[in-house]
């Protein structure tokens, strides 16, 4: 049995290790959520993303760290994804 607690952001974030198994929804338009160092997030540590409003997520690692390799990720209205941590990194 999951439950995987919902909240509704309108506004630019920090996602910290308390967002663990969480699912975090747009409903504010263009936003910037930041994340913790994936250190601090530690192994294993993954987070629900829903964007459904009409602005774009920019997902922004911390400091050097890489989203898919990349320095950020930008997911478009209606688009969704898990972004887990190695420890090191986003995926």
């Amino acid at each position: 049995d999951q439950n995987l607690p919902v909240t509704s952001l309108a506004a630019n974030y920090t996602l910290a290790p308390n967002d663990r198994a969480t699912v975090v929804y747009n409903n504010g338009g263009a936003v910037t959520w930041s994340f913790s160092p994936a250190a601090t997030l530690g192994n294993g540590w993954l987070v629900y993303v829903i964007n459904g409003d009409g602005g774009n997520i920019t997902l922004d690692p911390s400091g050097g760290e890489t989203i898919d390799g990349d320095s950020t990720k930008v997911l478009a209205p209606g688009e969704s994804c898990v972004v887990f941590s190695d420890g090191a990194n986003l995926h």
